[in-house]
């Protein structure tokens, strides 16, 4: 897998998949980097700019708004 080519800053705005719906959202983490770092795993939160049904376990990827990369790919863990 390559990496995505743009760094990803906390509260940046981001697509979200959910199924096959989309969403726009702003992503934040917990860990202390200030931009995603390659080959990491991070908890993020994204909060939603619209509501959202989702459930624990369900899968997610995020993308960039613009141009699209992917980021990441995970679960849901709260909702």
């Amino acid at each position: 897998a390559s990496e995505v080519p743009v760094k990803i800053k906390k509260h940046q705005e981001v697509r979200v998949y959910l199924g096959t719906a989309e969403w726009l959202g702003l992503i934040t983490w917990f860990e202390d980097e200030s931009a995603l770092q390659p080959k990491r795993v991070y908890h993020v939160r994204i909060r939603l700019k619209q509501d959202a049904v989702c459930a624990p376990g369900d899968a997610v990827l995020i993308r960039t708004v613009s141009p699209f990369y992917t980021v990441a790919g995970g679960r849901v863990l709260q909702s």
